[in-house]
């Protein structure tokens, strides 16, 4: 009611009725200006004008309207001083009061700035709305040229988002339809690494079977020319090897066994709780499998030894016959290739079995992760 009456009271007054008119003038200038705009639509062109105007008006209204009311401010301020016994500060405060009021440029720039800022949140807006939608346009174009793609639809939803305002309706819905795509692309991704297991799983048993298809076909081929050979070549045995060897052998198979049995025991027993705790866990694997390729090189050597030494023996009873010492080199090449290609599987396998070991290694550490998110989504669900 108050400010009714000093409304009228303002407009019983020239300067009163020119304030009046600017305030609804600011007040309505949206309808004004859109009315133009539809009467006169050459004006459309002028948009920046009418903001620069508004600026402007809003600036000289705010000055104008301070000047008028600051008089009855300073007798409020005086009056509320003598009231409360405040003889001292009277006269600065009333001071204050007239020397801000009458300050044109500082209510001006007040008003000014006031108006900016509404028409820079309207321009943000208007961007952002305009943003969104070129968006939804392009998601739509792709999605009708490719087709449905997971891993576009993610970057579509969190694209989205950043032009979202957070705690809105709108935003929680799109925030949902992100998670919802993210967890369906993990699942694809999972699904597609899967397969390519399984692919790399079949390659390798093919190449293995090819392998032992080679092998035997060297070792058919080592037979024939074996039947080559006259009388005492008959006669030598396939392998040549000195207790040194077996010995170094017998070594080596004990010492496999016992780190083998403490591998396992500490894999099984062993709880991983930290990133060092795991950095640990796999430095232990690391060097068993390390070890273990230690002795299958060993082995592999010994072996190619053995296949020198039957060759050097066949050389010396081939009496220098060419037809036999060709056979000879043939064999012994053959039996090293068998050799190098049984070495060649088992450390492939050794190398598989690694990684599924430091995979169960790193699972034991994310497990407590992967209950507790799921715990936290299945209360965010029912929530």
């Amino acid at each position: 009611m108050a400010a009714k009456g000093l409304k009228v009271a303002l407009s019983s007054i020239g300067i009163g009725l020119l304030i009046t008119a600017v305030s609804s003038l600011i007040s309505h200038w949206e309808d004004i200006v859109g009315w133009f705009k539809k009467t006169f639509p050459q004006l459309n062109n002028l948009g920046s004008s009418f903001n620069k105007l508004k600026v402007v008006i809003m600036g000289v209204g705010n000055s104008v309207l301070q000047y008028i009311i600051t008089p009855f401010k300073a007798a409020a301020s005086v009056i509320n001083d003598l009231l409360h016994g405040n003889f001292e500060g009277l006269v600065e405060n009333a001071g204050k009061i007239l020397r801000d009021g009458y300050n044109f440029s500082k209510n001006y720039q007040v008003g000014a700035n006031r108006e900016l800022l509404n028409q820079q949140q309207a321009a943000q807006e208007k961007s952002r709305k305009s943003q969104l939608e070129a968006l939804d346009k392009e998601h739509a174009r792709y999605v009708a040229k490719h087709g449905q793609n997971l891993k576009s639809e993610v970057e579509y939803h969190h694209k989205r988002l950043k032009l979202l305002t957070k705690g809105t309706d709108e935003y929680e819905n799109e925030l949902n339809a992100s998670y919802t795509a993210e967890r369906q692309l993990r699942e694809q991704n999972t699904k597609e690494a899967l397969k390519k297991a399984d692919e790399i799983k079949k390659a390798r048993e093919k190449a293995i079977a090819e392998a032992e298809a080679a092998a035997k076909k060297a070792e058919q081929e080592r037979k024939r020319t074996a039947e080559k050979i006259a009388g005492d070549q008959a006669s030598v045995k396939q392998t040549i090897e000195t207790d040194h060897i077996t010995n170094e052998k017998n070594t080596r198979k004990n010492s496999e066994e016992q780190i083998t049995s403490a591998y396992n025991s500490d894999k099984v027993n062993n709880t991983i709780k930290s990133q060092g705790a795991l950095d640990n866990q796999l430095k232990l694997i690391d060097d068993y499998y390390t070890k273990l390729e230690q002795f299958r090189q060993a082995d592999l050597q010994d072996e190619i030894d053995a296949i020198n030494r039957k060759s050097a023996a066949l050389v010396e009873k081939a009496h220098g016959n060419s037809e036999l010492l060709k056979d000879i080199e043939k064999e012994r090449r053959a039996a090293i290739q068998v050799a190098q290609e049984k070495y060649l599987n088992i450390y492939n396998k050794n190398l598989d079995q690694q990684a599924k070991d430091e995979q169960e290694a790193g699972n034991k550490l994310l497990q407590p992760l992967l209950d507790k998110a799921r715990q936290l989504g299945q209360e965010l669900g029912r929530s």
